[in-house]
């Protein structure tokens, strides 16, 4: 089966505005060091979403070589402004910059996409009704996983790519006894006989950024769950950008040879975005509590 991102996406839309027309006047704000294209052009699509679902959306834009101190003095001043509801800050940051100061700098009950230390730590053990704000991109892949009812007790799990945005807290969030109760598999580019280790998989996750690094080579289950977080720009000079986008998995080739998958575009990318607008709403409703 291939996954709707974008169909599962809309459905989450109507959703979220149903949950807006008892909220008013949230206030949202996005920190960008500098003026990365590919950071740019994710802010657009969360400035339209935002836009469509009548979220204030305002764009902190600094320049590049800012100092760190001058950076979490601007944050601080987000932190104590009571007119505003959420923030993030967009990655990457310039590398003169500390990155995990910068984001523990942020009120972590402000912290839209989850990255704190504090909302990170609350990912290790936690209930199915807490109040917890978890990565977008995480809590993606869970309404995925949810909506296409995908297994997960005691089903073997791989993920591969430790990153702090997917891998990391999406090994926590499934390996919880009291939701997924998965049996998780951790992998990065240093893992030996990687096509071993997803021989295995009933769920494979990939979140590298390396294209077609799952590919025909790979002899996976036929039962076996693919969803595919990559993103990677591919030359293609029949695009008029000169460019297509495509995951870490050789997705022609497992697309009949599994129980289900993700494409790219069009599978986890919307349901990060529609996800970082939840975490948003979701925080405004917390604060009014």
């Amino acid at each position: 089966m291939k996954a709707d991102g974008k169909e599962l996406s809309k459905i989450l839309t109507i959703e979220l505005k149903n949950k807006m027309e008892k909220l008013n006047n949230i206030n949202f704000v996005v920190i960008l060091v500098g003026n990365d294209t590919n950071s740019l052009i994710y802010i657009k699509y969360k400035q339209k979403k935002c836009e469509e679902l009548g979220i204030n959306f305002k764009l902190n834009q600094y320049d590049i070589n800012i100092s760190e101190k001058e950076l979490l003095c601007e944050i601080i001043k987000i932190n104590t402004d009571i007119s505003i509801d959420s923030c993030i800050i967009q990655l990457p940051l310039p590398l003169h910059l500390n990155q995990n100061n910068v984001l523990n700098s942020l009120d972590p009950k402000k912290d839209a996409d989850g990255f704190t230390f504090y909302n990170l730590g609350r990912l290790i053990k936690h209930n199915k009704n807490d109040f917890i704000i978890k990565p977008a991109t995480v809590l993606g892949i869970e309404k995925i996983i949810n909506y296409y009812n995908i297994e997960t007790k005691g089903k073997n799990i791989v993920i591969i790519g430790k990153s702090v945005i997917v891998g990391t807290p999406l090994g926590l969030v499934l390996s919880n006894e009291s939701t997924y109760s998965g049996t998780i598999t951790l992998c990065d580019k240093n893992t030996e006989n990687l096509q071993e280790v997803c021989k295995n998989a009933d769920i494979l996750i990939v979140s590298v950024g390396k294209h077609n690094l799952i590919d025909h080579t790979f002899e996976l289950k036929k039962s076996v769950s693919i969803i595919d977080v990559g993103i990677n720009r591919i030359k293609d000079e029949s695009k008029k950008s000169g460019f297509k986008t495509e995951g870490d998995v050789e997705f022609n080739y497992f697309e009949d040879k599994c129980e289900f998958i993700t494409p790219v575009p069009g599978g986890v990318g919307p349901m990060t975005v529609i996800c970082l607008i939840e975490n948003i709403i979701n925080l405004k409703r917390n604060s009014l509590k």
